[in-house]
């Protein structure tokens, strides 16, 4: 891989500051005075094959080309290591109107037609393009008044955790071993590895942490905006060739959330979050929606998540009843390869 080197020829960096909560992020402002972020990345390893990529792909220079990906400015050699440049953007971005849901399934359907497994969507692996001179922006009112304005965006950043596959190959044959799903925290997750499964397709993953990460947000709104409802149900489904894919999300959200929601109501802020939250699998986001409404869109709805399986999750979190649920799977999925193979052969 070629990089240039970090000199000052290149970079006159000043007012340098370190992120507290992430040592290997800095900020700055370089020689035109605009506010960058550099981060010290490994050299060989799967971030900086995908932040090399990013490179390769430009700086957009309009919003008409933004992909809601945060882009990379430059990629420098430095002691052994690597710089990822980029623009500095806003940590902490304020709850806003469910509309801005839009520009997220953006940035997901770009990463994911490049092939890029992101592996940790949460909040705070999400910038908004606003940037307060406070590091610790979280209840910035400004920023606030902005988004319902509609004068700022979001953007995903934050690759350490990614997997990036062949272009060619077709997102429903791409697979992962299911520990890589436990890089990012239980509660992020959706329940595709939480019963000893051996892999998991991490592009239908990431569609379901995005629905968590919805549902955490806004599942409490859906008397407001109904068509959230079958929108979230469909991302989080346990039926993972069902489940939505980025793009389908994306245009689900385009041509049903947005028509059939009055403006207004998709620039309101989201209400604040009731005091008892209830995981996303078992709250019940159809039960207020008028019974009209549950007989159209009903197909989309999920049943409730099933005893065996409340019960498979709750033993599977002892390592040793993983393994050997895990074991058995591999076993199971063995004897079925073999039965075909021998049923192909025209063995009976």
């Amino acid at each position: 891989m070629k990089g240039r080197k970090a000199s000052a020829d290149i970079y006159h960096l000043f007012m340098a500051t370190s992120v507290p909560w992430c040592g290997n992020i800095s900020f700055a402002q370089n020689a035109q005075g605009q506010h960058v972020a550099i981060k010290a990345v490994l050299d060989g390893s799967e971030e900086l094959r995908i932040l090399e990529y990013l490179h390769s792909q430009g700086v957009p220079r309009s919003m008409g080309d933004f992909h809601h990906v945060i882009p990379v400015l430059d990629v420098l050699a430095c002691e052994g290591h690597w710089l990822a440049i980029m623009p500095r953007w806003g940590v902490h971005p304020l709850s806003p109107g469910c509309g801005s849901l839009k520009e997220v399934f953006h940035g997901l359907t770009y990463l994911h037609k490049h092939r890029i497994a992101h592996g940790d969507i949460k909040a705070d692996n999400i910038l908004i393009d606003h940037v307060n001179v406070d590091t610790y922006d979280i209840c910035n009112s400004y920023r606030q008044s902005l988004r319902l304005q509609g004068r700022v965006t979001y953007a995903f950043y934050d690759f350490d955790c990614s997997t990036m596959f062949p272009p060619s190959m077709p997102l429903e044959e791409c697979r992962l071993p299911s520990q890589v799903s436990y890089n990012t925290l239980y509660h992020q997750v959706p329940g595709d590895t939480l019963q000893g499964e051996i892999d998991f397709n991490p592009f239908a993953f990431d569609v379901g942490m995005l629905g968590v990460m919805f549902c955490q947000e806004f599942q409490h709104m859906t008397n407001i905006v109904p068509m959230l409802a079958p929108l979230f149900d469909r991302m989080t489904t346990r039926d993972i060739p069902r489940r939505f894919k980025a793009s389908e999300a994306l245009r689900f959200f385009e041509e049903h959330v947005i028509p059939l929601t009055p403006q207004p109501v998709l620039s309101l802020a989201a209400p604040d979050l009731p005091f008892s939250r209830v995981p996303y699998d078992y709250h019940d986001r159809w039960k207020d929606l008028d019974p009209e409404f549950m007989e159209k869109w009903g197909v989309y709805r999920e049943p409730p998540v099933p005893r065996y399986i409340r019960l498979l999750r709750e033993i599977c979190l002892y390592p040793w009843v993983h393994y050997t649920v895990g074991f058995i799977r591999r076993v199971a999925r063995v004897l079925c390869r073999g039965w075909v193979l021998l049923r192909l052969t025209g063995w009976k």
